[in-house]
């Protein structure tokens, strides 16, 4: 029994039957007064139980988005869209938290899709292995556009508008333009070193067949001069040979001469 209606009771054995019948009325508004607005906490509880529900629902399928890869991307990599997962872009500001949670809903609800092969792919831009692309969803005339690194999705945004959709697309793809410069600027850098790399090593070759070759050119060379040398000193020694024999070959001529006349004069070698 509430305090009104004890008061009423009291105040009910003083006052006539008038005054007491006022009363009770006013009792029984109270009593009713308070009954509403027992109802009304009940009604306002439930909902605000029954709306929490879906935020918890979408905060525990967030949590369980695996986190992206770590390792620094490679330039040219062109992963399939469906093979595609939920992350986050480097060096990027952290979003609000509510519009995280939309975000990452989005992303769950791309990947869903993806998985089920409910999306239709209508354009895809690489830059690295940065891409963006933009899906189409037949049942609801849905686009969803998504802007991606490697295999990690970082920005999902869908709309039942094709122009509006066309526009954010290629603002993305402008985005990956912009993402991957330094990446395709350190792959051309790596390329280069490589191929210095690559030219440094043939030359060395080069030069070490080189150094084989003069080498050899002076192995050679050492090997003329000394058979060039032997042939000199053969040439010189048979030079005094061809003088001494000349010179003998000189006197046998004047003996032969001599003894030629003798003969012919009749005298015998002796007898002069």
């Amino acid at each position: 029994m509430s305090t009104r209606s004890r008061v009423a009771r009291l105040i009910g054995r003083t006052l006539p039957g008038a005054a007491l019948a006022a009363i009770t009325i006013c009792g029984a508004h109270a009593l009713a007064a308070e009954a509403t607005d027992a109802a009304d906490a009940d009604t306002a509880a439930t909902a605000s139980s029954a709306s929490s529900r879906p935020a918890a629902d979408a905060s525990a399928a967030v949590d369980t988005t695996p986190p992206p890869d770590s390792s620094p991307p490679v330039a040219g990599t062109r992963p399939d869209v469906t093979t595609l997962t939920a992350g986050d872009g480097e060096g990027r500001a952290a979003p609000s938290p509510l519009a995280a949670g939309d975000a990452q809903g989005d992303v769950a609800e791309l990947m869903r899709m993806l998985r089920d092969h409910q999306l239709t792919e209508m354009r895809t831009t690489y830059n690295g292995s940065y891409g963006a692309s933009l899906l189409f969803y037949p049942q609801e005339m849905t686009y969803y556009v998504a802007l991606f690194q490697d295999k990690h999705f970082w920005r999902v945004v869908k709309s039942q508008e094709r122009p509006r959709a066309e526009m954010i697309y290629q603002n993305f793809a402008d985005q990956t333009v912009q993402l991957s410069d330094i990446e395709l600027r350190r792959t051309e850098l790596a390329a280069q070193k490589r191929f210095l790399e690559r030219v440094i090593g043939l030359s060395e070759d080069h030069a070490k067949r080189l150094r084989a070759d003069l080498g050899i050119a002076r192995e050679q060379q050492a090997q003329i001069e000394a058979r060039r040398q032997a042939a000199q000193d053969q040439a010189q020694a048979l030079a005094v040979e061809e003088r001494a024999s000349a010179a003998r070959l000189h006197e046998l001529q004047r003996r032969v001469r001599r003894l030629q006349q003798q003969n012919e004069n009749g005298l015998a070698p002796d007898a002069q």
